[in-house]
């Protein structure tokens, strides 16, 4: 972090769950289906900016994490 459009990251909870991005402002933006497979996202096609990703692995469990584009 910060990013120029490509977003990698080990998925330490090894199973499928939604990843959701949001405008610092908190507007959604795009979910993103986390499967084991998937190591990276790509926000390439967004403005520049600091937004938020939020991972929700399961129903009592969510990560969040600030996102710098340049």
């Amino acid at each position: 972090n910060p990013t120029e459009g490509i977003i990698n990251f080990q998925d330490a909870i090894n199973q499928n769950y939604d990843l959701d991005l949001y405008t610092i402002q908190g507007l959604f933006i795009q979910r993103f289906k986390i499967t084991s497979n998937n190591s990276s996202i790509d926000i390439s096609h967004l403005p520049n900016g600091v937004y938020l990703m939020i991972a929700k692995p399961n129903q009592k469990t969510s990560f969040v994490e600030k996102i710098v584009k340049i």
